[in-house]
């Protein structure tokens, strides 16, 4: 293909024009591209959530959790069904089937069923919520605290929160540590009880005094009225005005006469805490698509705004700022783009001249430019997975490059002009490298098909990585030879002096020094203007001219500089390439031997590593926060737990300040980092570590910190256990390991638990050891003799209602005060609250109008309820985890010890089933789909090949290699003691495509020798002597654009190491067995050719031919050249 490289050598204006245009145009573009920490993906899950105030676990599973997923199994393409429930909320979630196209009809069949089911749930439930789970990570919280009363302070925070929701790009911001406004109507019972009310009455009487009721219209002769009943309250002193009972002399009762009305919050169910003191949270979230560096930026500035206007005392602090983890992964991707592309320069100008290694070093800017371009108008923005498959492509940028430039270099040494050089040189290999990059696109493309959480992570990957080859080659095919013939040969810039003249002979002939008078007055103005503007766009064009000129004399002296420091490639490449012939035609000549001796020892030390082999899915020790989860006895009292956080807050902010950002507290509930689920409980509490950017503590890793926070840990008085949890840097995973045990009955299931625990307990390596099974709050129970309170004629659900009125406060009505709903509550006093045991004193009135005691029917028993019930599938569930520390053990290893010991089945206990999930079950399903991957980037790469030799057994010849470069990987994993993961296979994934090319430029030129007469032995050593240098070449510089990554040269994270070593050490390892192994198996095929009956000359595999000496001198017999 000739006809490409021609086009583009015979007009280098246009050809520069494009090259300019597109680098101008991805600079631009790179600062408009949204910046955010992940790729904003759905999940395949869908929650539905109900809320039922102070209704007991046990009950909330009754009346309502049962009750929807009776009703949700018969939704289609659920694959798990799993809910949570605990006090006074039902959480189910459904985990979308990977087949079904769309999670919103998932959702939409499952909002139809629960729409059946309403009716039958408890009147004071709230209506279920269906809502699809995305990831909505904030990007940064901003903390209020200060001595003022919490009035004032949610007065500053709702105002704080509209003028950070005013901010462009952010979605919402949500407040944690707040709590409602509220009335409470705490009544005395004794005075209740005297005047013979109970408190379903008082709250009724409340209800009807503040409602706002329409009565109708009244019309007149010319005009209608709207009629309503308006008696809304105000404030406290309205409530304690409303009539309860009329007396029979003509009294009233009031609520005043019975009750104190207390202007107060909602009881708290969460504390915010930050860096040791109180305060409320507000978790800033951006918009789809926003740029997260940008958002914060903006939120800063707005925050300095808004504290000038704080009340005194109230200060505002921010924690959390996630994108600094943007900002870093940016400074990276420059930092190892700048180290590889000189690093690449330097590669180059050991094979090449000084120009050809600098023009072909220039693609890599121009890929990435384009790549920035695409990624723009398809949509994509700058994230940790699409910047991570920049980082993977980027020492692939100039492959293509390479090739074209070693061929054109070829022909210049063989006597060829520049222009000519260039255009053979070019359309010699032009379907060769779009052989290579093909091959490699489609070994990433599986990637975009992976399904899953998983897949849906890391689909921007392959799209990254196809939009800079796609540059790539645009510059290779057309850039590329332009620049090469037009700058061929040097170019003395200081005796060109050709821009001044044309310049001033096209200003003379614009008659723009012509006389004035020759015109008429009236066009003598639009003259005038029209001569300013031909000078002004004369004058442009000759300083950009003039200083194009300067440019180029500065490039040509850094060009000579860079020539003269450098050693020849033509001082030592020739007694290299000598010596490696030499070598080759040894193999060739014993090549049955050599590939029985290279087999057995790769066979072997791949056994042998792959023994010593372990997986870990993600490994991530240099992580920017870490999670402490605490918990307290159920029974705890929320104020308790804060007291007792206290001391863990104490001990962290006393490690080292450069260590710390910040530490926020939660308490009240827990969010799991490796399922998101959350728990809540008064005895719960979450200490999120916040960790300087890792600039600031060089040489120290996130886990370094951890590790040294858990030294030294305070004793806290009650706290039944501690658990350290980090964040693993990738899609979300469960534990290492997830063992549910499902039964009808929790003894049963209690009993396995506590077995499996102990068990854990005696393996090493293991941590964090625990299950899911919390006992709640100590209960006092109402046992309600049914037939006793029948006959006194007592409701049951009366008297429920009226426990719960005295205890948890019934709802009577809201209204509103400023902007805010304030609802009104009826319920005992706190002295009478904080005692169970004055359920006794309590009276119900009977269906005759009476009185009656509550010892007249029902009695008190005691017992213990449970904090949550998980439940799998409908069954009720406990999960026991456990995490490993990956040296003595991994997750793979210790799933496969209990599937050993314990199967799926229980023989011991009838209806018993067992099932293993968390970072196991997710493994299975990311090393699922990424085999899926692999064996369509093999299909996919096998029939590219046979397409492109039109042959079915080369193929195998060239796709030979990945194997070799599987065994570089076991070898680079080993020698960096790192464990197999989910990086790491992705970089063996990444690998075939990259691979095969050198094996498809050695094939494709034997071939092309061959079709043009060169016998068999002659053109395997010519091919192999003729491309040794661009295939090292290739090798070396994407080798060098991923040692930053490897090294850590500008700062890493260790997450993307795996995959670095998979690449680095694969490709190494393959291309130095390439060079010898695919010319070996070339001449094996041909003997299968000769001896399976294929006609061919028996004297082209004489191998007296390899006796002649093919070191020193190119072979021109049959040159191809």
């Amino acid at each position: 293909m000739y006809a490409i490289p021609r086009f583009s050598v015979t007009n280098p204006v246009l050809v520069n024009l494009i090259t300019v245009i597109l680098l101008v145009t991805g600079l631009v573009i790179v600062f408009l591209l949204p910046r955010e920490l992940f790729p904003m993906v759905s999940t395949d899950f869908v929650f539905v959530t109900t809320i039922y105030p102070r209704a007991s676990a046990d009950e909330m599973e009754k009346t309502i959790t049962v009750l929807l997923e009776e009703e949700l199994s018969d939704v289609r393409g659920v694959k798990t069904m799993r809910s949570t429930t605990v006090e006074g909320r039902s959480i189910i979630l459904l985990e979308v089937d990977t087949k079904v196209s769309s999670t919103l009809k998932v959702q939409r069949d499952a909002e139809n069923e629960v729409d059946k089911v309403i009716p039958d749930l408890p009147i004071e439930a709230e209506k279920p919520v269906v809502t699809e789970f995305v990831f909505d990570f904030p990007v940064i919280t901003v903390s209020l605290s200060g001595a003022v009363n919490e009035h004032e302070l949610k007065r500053v925070a709702d105002n704080v929160k509209d003028r950070l929701k005013a901010v462009r790009g952010v979605s919402d911001v949500t407040i944690g540590g707040e709590r409602d406004e509220e009335i409470w109507v705490e009544i005395d019972p004794r005075r209740l009880y005297g005047y013979g009310l109970t408190l379903e009455e008082v709250r009724r009487a409340v209800q009807v005094g503040g409602l706002d009721l329409a009565a109708g219209l009244a019309r007149t002769a010319g005009e209608e009225f709207i009629i309503r009943t308006k008696e809304l309250y105000s404030n406290p002193q309205d409530i304690k005005r409303v009539v309860l009972k009329a007396e029979n002399k003509g009294g009233r009762v009031c609520v005043a006469d019975i009750a104190d009305v207390r202007d107060t919050f909602e009881e708290a169910s969460n504390i915010g805490r930050l860096d040791g003191e109180r305060c409320i949270n507000l978790e800033v979230k951006q918009r789809p698509g926003g740029d997260s560096v940008q958002i914060v930026r903006e939120v800063r500035e707005a925050l300095a705004r808004i504290e000038k206007d704080l009340p005194y005392g109230v200060m505002a602090r921010q924690s959390m700022d996630l994108s600094f983890m943007v900002r870093e992964r940016l400074d990276l991707l420059t930092s190892n783009g700048i180290q590889g592309l000189f690093l690449c320069l330097l590669l180059l100008r050991l094979f090449l001249n000084g120009r050809m290694a600098l023009f072909t070093a220039a693609g890599i800017p121009f890929a990435m430019m384009g790549a920035f371009v695409m990624m723009y108008f398809t949509g994509l923005s700058l994230n940790m997975i699409s910047m991570f498959g920049l980082m993977i492509v980027l020492g692939m940028l100039v492959d293509d490059g390479i090739v074209v430039a070693e061929n054109v270099h070829r022909y210049r040494s063989m006597g060829f002009d520049p222009v000519t050089a260039a255009i053979k040189g070019t359309g010699e290999v032009f379907w060769s490298v779009i052989g290579s990059v093909t091959t490699t696109i489609a070994s990433f493309m599986p990637i975009f098909f992976m399904t899953g959480i998983m897949g849906k992570f890391c689909q921007s990957i392959p799209l990254v990585v196809t939009f800079a080859l796609v540059a790539s080659v645009i510059e290779a095919m057309i850039c590329l030879p332009t620049h090469l013939a037009v700058f061929g040969d040097p170019v003395n810039w200081d005796k060109v002096d050709h821009w001044g003249a044309p310049i001033r002979k096209a200003v003379a002939d614009s008659g723009i020094r012509s006389p004035m008078a020759r015109y008429p007055v009236v066009v003598r103005p639009l003259v005038l203007l029209g001569r300013m503007l031909a000078f002004g766009i004369w004058s442009l064009v000759y300083a950009v001219m003039h200083a194009f000129t300067r440019v180029m004399r500065i490039a040509q002296w850094c060009g000579n500089r860079f020539d003269a420091c450098w050693i020849s490639p033509n001082q030592w490449f020739p007694s290299f390439l000598s010596r490696y012939v030499s070598f080759l035609v040894l193999c060739l000549r014993h090549r049955l031997a050599f590939m029985v001796v290279s087999l057995s020892l790769l066979v072997s030390f791949s056994v042998y590593a792959s023994m010593r082999m372990k997986f870990e899915l993600f490994k991530n020790d240099d992580f920017v926060f870490f999670m402490i989860n605490l918990e307290m006895p159920e029974s705890t009292r929320l104020e308790q737990t804060e007291k007792a956080i206290e001391l863990v807050e104490e001990h962290l902010l006393g490690l080292p300040k450069n260590y710390i950002e910040a530490v926020v507290t939660r308490v009240g509930f827990i969010e799991d980092a490796s399922t998101g689920q959350m728990k809540y409980g008064s005895g719960k509490a979450q200490i999120v570590v916040d960790l300087t950017e890792s600039a600031v503590r060089p040489g120290i890793s996130g886990k370094d910190i951890m590790d040294l926070s858990r030294k030294n840990f305070p004793e806290i008085p009650g706290m039944m256990s501690i658990e350290f949890q980090e964040d693993r840097g990738g899609p979300p995973v469960g534990s290492a390991l997830t063992f549910r045990i499902m039964a009808e009955d929790y003894p049963t299931i209690l009993k396995i638990s506590e077995e499996v625990q102990s068990y854990l307990r005696t393996v090493p390596g293991l941590k964090d050891i625990k299950d899911d099974f919390e006992w709640g709050k100590e209960e006092f129970r109402i046992d309600v003799d049914e037939r006793r309170a029948a006959d006194l004629g007592i409701s049951v659900a009366e008297v429920a209602r009226e426990v719960r009125n005295a205890f948890a406060g019934g709802l009577a009505t809201t209204f509103t005060r400023g902007e805010e709903e304030v609802e009104i509550h009826v319920k005992f006093t706190e002295g009478y609250r904080s005692s169970p045991e004055n359920i006794r004193i309590m009276k119900f009135r009977n269906d005759k109008g009476e009185m009656v005691p509550f010892d007249s029917f029902a009695r008190v028993d005691y017992g213990r309820s449970f904090s949550s019930i998980q439940r799998w599938n409908q069954k009720r569930t406990v999960t026991v985890t456990a995490d490993v520390d990956g040296v003595y053990i991994t997750s793979r290893e210790i799933n496969q010890m209990m599937q050993d010991r314990y199967g799926n089945v229980s023989k011991d206990h009838a209806g018993v089933l067992f099932d293993y999930g968390g970072e196991e079950e997710d493994s299975q399903e990311s090393m699922a789909a990424l085999g899926r991957a692999f064996a369509l980037a093999m299909l996919i790469n096998y029939g590219i090949i046979a397409t492109i030799f039109n042959s079915v057994m080369q193929p195998f010849v060239v796709m030979s290699v990945i194997p070799l470069s599987l065994v570089g990987v076991l070898i680079g994993l080993l020698v960096h003691n790192e464990p197999l993961g989910f990086m790491g296979l992705l970089g063996v994934v990444a690998l075939v495509g990259i691979v095969v090319n050198h094996s498809i430029l050695l094939v494709d030129f034997t071939n092309r020798a061959r079709k043009r007469g060169m016998n068999r032995w002659r053109s395997i050593l010519w091919a192999s002597r003729s491309r040794v240098r661009p295939i090292i070449l290739t090798s070396a510089t994407t080798v060098a654009g991923l040692f930053p990554m490897l090294f850590g040269l500008s700062g890493t994270s260790s997450f993307l190491v795996p995959l670095a070593i998979s690449l680095v050490y694969g490709l190494t390892f393959s291309t130095i067995l390439t060079l010898v192994v695919i010319p070996v198996l070339m001449s094996l095929l041909d003997e299968i050719k000769l001896y399976s009956g294929v006609r061919l000359l028996r004297e082209e595999y004489d191998e007296s031919l390899l006796n002649q000496d093919f070191r020193s001198h190119p072979v021109r017999t049959g040159s191809v050249d």
